[in-house]
């Protein structure tokens, strides 16, 4: 079971020549556990892919609340809407709606549309380990 972020953000790609720097967003997905810990990360250089990515992945996520299964809205048509009424239904947020998951120690709600999350990777190539 996941939950997911899109956060603004930079990808620095070091090669043996090259050292690159891409500004984009990424879709991060967490465990959902009391940690939160990152279980995977898409880089995008425009937010428009950030969120397709977000749109196909964020209906099939596992949930607690329904045996941990997802919902069953997989043979819909349009899958979002119905995500949606659905979150709406429950009181919850989609990544989508600009809210980002944290950890509780951070907010005693578990997430917060307020406070500005960034996030920053590296890619390092294999020649350069050797």
């Amino acid at each position: 079971m996941n939950v997911f972020n899109i956060v603004e953000g930079k990808l620095e790609y070091h090669q043996k020549q090259k050292h690159k720097i891409y500004h984009g967003f990424f879709v991060n997905f967490y465990r959902n556990v009391i940690e939160l810990p990152l279980a995977d990360s898409k880089f995008f250089l425009k937010k428009e892919f950030a969120e397709q990515c977000l749109k196909i992945n964020e209906p099939c996520i596992r949930l607690i609340s329904n045996y941990e299964a997802p919902l069953d809205i997989l043979n819909d048509d349009d899958i979002w809407p119905s995500w949606i009424n659905w979150l709406s239904h429950k009181g919850l947020h989609s990544a989508l709606s600009g809210y980002q998951n944290f950890q509780y120690d951070v907010t005693p709600e578990g997430g917060s549309f307020n406070i500005e999350n960034r996030y920053n990777d590296y890619v390092i190539d294999q020649e350069l380990l050797n």
